[in-house]
């Protein structure tokens, strides 16, 4: 599949070049088919990464190293920095864990002192990535060894013990492990978890098999004297993850990759965070064009390592495409000029043939693990974020923080940031592109019922025009429909469980630090006042009792919520500080651990493995809806 749509589209490209320049306009021309062009480079660098996947297999631990797990902690929530370093002190390697403040917040003391580790106050910038709290731990640690994890995600046990034995080989400097996304709900943004997962068992192991796997930071240990030797954590980008990983290949050293999962995060919590990030990620990774580490012509690199690294940067042309093809598709519309001379079946049909073989050579890499139709939407929404990359590379460095003030903050928060209208600009350019194919559609057809008069187009660009049109208002119909739909503010845990209300047990189905949604028997009154008694599993393997306060806030009102009960929304109104943190401990570390991952995937090309090794077994989970949400019932 994979050969033949590369094949189709070399001959699609070649006949676009030859035989429909006559009689067209050049910058129109020009301007399609660059952005045709960047279609195909897209696949073969996929094609290239995703061809052959190998990730390292676990080592025997080592016990002669010294190991300090850094929790580096930004604007997250105190009850959500709580869960990390629980995670932390359940990391099974002796280490020493420390809890990195990279903002100054007075909570962390105490905090600190309550789990038993080092408190560090490393202030950076808000627009700085989270990763450069790193800088002084690397520089003043006395430990062989810094496992990396961000406060926003939590540790399973063998985080450590699954990547150490990975240093034996003097030429690692870095052990990469897999992030996996937990407690999805509805009403959340999924194409973050979609996005990481793609990332994370199929284009990792394509660059680890040419040497090129990427630091990402959270999930990894890097080796202290190796990232001081090469200067440190570069500053020359906004992303030091991604050029860290450019220079450490230049000087012959290599990052190995584990597909297993070794930290999980929370999915994004709504578009606008997931834009937020994307975006971040772009302006650091295209900034590297301009330094001596650009991989296009870094000296030291293989031709694999080569292609691989900018291959990544090849993802952030999906942005500029797009508005390409916006801006030709509305300039011929308004002018009659024309990108291209064809047969309109004869390019129709090319073209669909060409699209479709390139769909599923796309399916045929990815697996299981991309929806294209989803992929497609995903790059719609960051158009917007791209093409400010792109546009922050032109200008002075200097300027860019301000431009793209709390960014860093936004993609780093586990619960949204009050000054959320800034973390949305990125969606308006997406808006404009709507607004301006309705306003060259809507002209056109009042030229043709002749209230305006616009050159007439030419018999043979009419159906491709109409083709173009008509993928333009559904696709960005189904962008709007996704992004409306997400709008999830809480984080959310479906559970299993009973409580205890007015000497009655009831059935909790979905919870979260603020309330829960459980169902009743009999249909209590809004506002009415109960107390709850829950039974929360703890990181011990026994259960300790949580008595809080709620308030019911809403009834689910479905005419067969009889069958199963009436599904109720409460919300905590009051509980203890013991309380508190068992729930949070049961919905942040023990409902993570115990999710099994037993996806399988093709390594190499005779032999499959599992990725990850299960935990335990869950049957499959109803979701009801929590406080504050819209009534349903669960499936």
């Amino acid at each position: 599949m994979v050969p033949l749509a590369l094949g189709v589209g070399a001959l699609y490209l070649t006949w676009r070049l030859g035989w429909t320049r006559h009689n067209t306009n050049p910058w129109l021309f020009w301007s399609l088919y660059l952005a045709e062009i960047t279609v195909w480079l897209s696949l073969t660098r996929f094609a290239f990464e995703a061809w052959t996947l190998q990730t390292d297999r676990t080592r025997s631990p080592l016990h002669v190293r010294t190991v300090a797990l850094a929790v580096i902690a930004r604007h997250q929530p105190v009850e959500v920095i709580r869960a990390a370093l629980v995670s932390a002190n359940r990391v099974g390697y002796p280490h020493q864990t420390l809890l990195i403040d990279v903002v100054g917040r007075p909570e962390l003391q105490d905090l600190a002192a309550e789990h038993e580790c080092e408190l560090r106050v490393d202030p950076i910038e808000d627009w700085e990535p989270v990763d450069a709290g790193l800088a002084n731990v690397l520089a003043t640690t006395t430990a062989d060894l810094v496992a990396v994890l961000h406060a926003d995600t939590v540790a399973k046990p063998n985080f450590i013990d699954d990547l150490i034995g990975d240093f034996t080989d003097n030429s690692v400097w870095a052990a990469q492990g897999r992030k996996s996304i937990f407690g999805a709900s509805p009403g959340e943004y999924r194409g973050g978890a979609a996005d990481r997962d793609l990332f994370g068992r199929v284009l990792q192991p394509g660059k680890n098999h040419h040497g090129a796997a990427l630091w990402s930071g959270d999930g990894s240990i890097l080796r202290v004297s190796a990232v001081v030797g090469f200067g440190g954590l570069p500053s020359d980008t906004d992303t030091p993850v991604f050029e860290l990983s450019v220079i450490a290949a230049k000087n012959g050293s290599h990052c190995t990759y584990h597909a297993e999962s070794v930290v999980m995060a929370l999915s994004t919590h709504d578009v606008d965070q997931f834009i937020s990030q994307r975006a971040l990620w772009a302006r650091g990774h295209l900034q590297i064009l301009r330094t001596r580490n650009n991989p296009a012509i870094a000296r030291g690199l293989t031709p694999g390592q080569r292609l691989s690294f900018s291959g990544t940067l090849i993802t952030y042309l999906s942005g500029p495409l797009r508005l390409v093809f916006v801006v030709v598709l509305c300039v011929a519309l308004l002018t009659a000029a024309m990108p291209l001379t064809a047969s309109p079946v004869f390019l129709v049909g090319f073209f669909a043939l060409w699209m479709l073989l390139h769909r599923g050579a796309t399916v045929a890499l990815s697996g299981p693990h991309n929806s294209v139709a989803a992929a497609d939407r995903q790059r719609w929404i960051l158009v917007g974020a791209y093409c400010a990359g792109w546009f922050e590379l032109l200008i002075a460095r200097s300027w860019s923080p301000q431009l793209v003030q709390g960014a860093a903050r936004s993609a780093s928060e586990s619960r949204p940031d009050p000054a959320g209208p800034r973390r949305v600009s990125h969606i308006r350019l997406l808006a404009v592109i709507a607004a301006l194919v309705s306003a060259t559609t809507l002209t056109r057809l009042l030229s043709a019922t002749g209230v305006i008069e616009l050159p007439p187009l030419p018999p043979d660009a009419v159906v491709p025009v109409v083709a173009g049109l008509v993928y333009l208002c559904v696709t960005i119909a189904g962008v709007l429909h996704s992004m409306f739909r997400s709008t999830r503010r809480t984080p959310r845990f479906a559970v299993e469980s009973k409580a205890l209300i007015a000497g009655a047990t009831h059935d909790v189905i979905d919870l979260a630090e603020g309330g829960a949604a459980v169902i009743f028997h009999r249909k209590p009154e809004i506002g009415e006042l109960m107390m709850v008694n829950l039974q929360v599993p703890g990181i011990d393997g026994r259960t300790h009792p949580a008595t809080v306060a709620s308030e019911v806030r809403w009834v689910s009102s479905r005419a067969d919520a009889g069958e199963i009960g009436h599904v109720v929304g409460l919300e905590f109104t009051r509980m203890s500080p013991t309380a508190q943190a068992n729930i949070i401990i049961w919905c942040r570390v023990v409902l993570p651990a115990s999710r099994p991952e037993t996806d399988q995937h093709r390594i190499g090309s005779t032999e499959s493995i599992q990725l990850d090794r299960p935990t335990g077994h869950e049957p499959e989970r109803p979701h009801g809806t929590p406080h504050g949400e819209p009534h349903s019932t669960p499936r």
